[in-house]
């Protein structure tokens, strides 16, 4: 009986921090001499944003990158002293938290820049990152607008305003093709800021498919995200394929058992997906029970013929697939959504726990996902 199984009275997220720990490993010696950025947006994909730092953070990564300046301050208390790249700038944002935890802002339009020129004080500049848009057309400056954008990065950091970092974009990741052709523009628009006077320390590009399949395009900088939590970024391969180990486990208990189905203490308003048609399954002792419906707190599944099922068993409903359970994975491409959608989706009424690194006591078993 795992840790997670025992006297299990509520639905139950666990985050196994080795896991994550065992992907940094891997997916940072693939990516050398390019450092890796850890993304723990959105809690760190809803495995825990201080968790997952201090995690990251023994094991080497210095830098990581959030959607807004108030995270990048907790990972900053969480110990990070690299880099923290926050990439969410909007007429709200603490601009004085930022340049007191020293984040680095990612700007993508002239109006950010004059946000940020308008921020008192300005005894310290704002730490940017420009962004051009190369294909993606989420965010950034396009190729017509990037020479003004750039003059008036430049113009600000003479006046004490900004201290120009770097600069960075996102690939579209649908071809190899259209990639290619978004690194090449990236780089004739950087020698472009260059010859204005804008002088970039880092470079980045690649998120986490590009770092895997797309060596060229590591450049200073790998912004992993999901790959880091043991998901796959692409539609063809799944994170197993890809030799990590997913990191999240979503469990709760058997509330009742009749003779053909059984009810787990499980629902929509715990983040558990709901549609009409769509087939999926809870994995009780090793055995996929398909879903019957699905309530605000609670499942019902069809029992299998001839498993064993009682009142105090655990019923998986996502996880690394060692007790039969589907993965976020499977999930999503069954809801026709992305696993990120899965992961952060859980709510926040579900207990969080973790697995220390290390720990003997695991909610799955990484010696089976090996063998795989």
């Amino acid at each position: 009986m795992t840790a997670v199984e025992q006297a299990q009275s509520r639905a139950v997220l666990t985050t196994d921090l080795e896991a994550i720990a065992k992907n940094l490993r891997k997916l940072r010696a693939d990516f050398a001499p390019a450092r890796t950025m850890l993304v723990v947006k959105a809690d760190a994909y809803g495995h825990g944003l201080v968790e997952v730092t201090k995690t990251a953070i023994a094991e080497g990564v210095t830098d990581f990158a959030v959607l807004d300046i108030e995270a990048g301050a907790e990972a900053r208390r969480a110990g990070a002293e690299g880099t923290i790249f926050a990439w969410r700038l909007t007429p709200t944002s603490d601009l004085a938290l930022a340049k007191r935890e020293k984040i680095d802002l990612g700007v993508q339009s002239l109006d950010q820049l004059e946000l940020i020129a308008a921020s008192a004080p300005l005894d310290v500049p704002a730490r940017i990152h420009l962004k051009l848009d190369t294909g993606l057309h989420r965010g950034g400056a396009n190729p017509e607008e990037w020479d003004a954008i750039v003059a008036r990065a430049v113009e600000l950091e003479r006046a004490g305003a900004v201290e120009i970092i770097g600069a960075w974009t996102h690939f579209s990741d649908n071809t190899m093709a259209e990639d290619e052709a978004s690194l090449a523009l990236f780089h004739r628009m950087v020698r472009r800021a260059q010859q204005q006077g804008a002088n970039f320390s880092v470079l980045h590009a690649a998120a986490s498919g590009a770092g895997i399949d797309f060596p060229e395009s590591r450049l200073d900088f790998v912004r992993l995200g999901l790959g880091g939590y043991g998901i796959s970024p692409f539609d063809d391969r799944s994170g197993l394929d890809l030799g990590l180990f997913p990191a999240l486990t979503l469990t709760a208990p058997v509330r009742a058992v009749d003779a053909d189905t059984a009810t787990v203490a499980i629902g929509y308003g715990d983040g558990l997906q709901s549609a009409s048609g769509v087939e999926m399954w809870l994995a009780i002792n090793g055995q996929r029970h398909p879903i019957l419906a699905v309530g605000v707190d609670e499942t019902t599944v069809r029992r299998i013929p001839g498993i064993e099922i009682a009142a105090s068993s655990v019923a998986y409903c996502f996880g690394n697939g060692d007790h039969g359970e589907a993965t976020a994975e499977q999930w999503a491409e069954a809801f026709g959504t992305v696993p990120d959608e899965i992961v952060t989706g859980v709510t926040a009424r579900v207990m969080r726990t973790s697995t220390a690194r290390n720990s003997a006591t695991r909610p799955h078993s990484n010696e089976n996902i090996e063998s795989r």
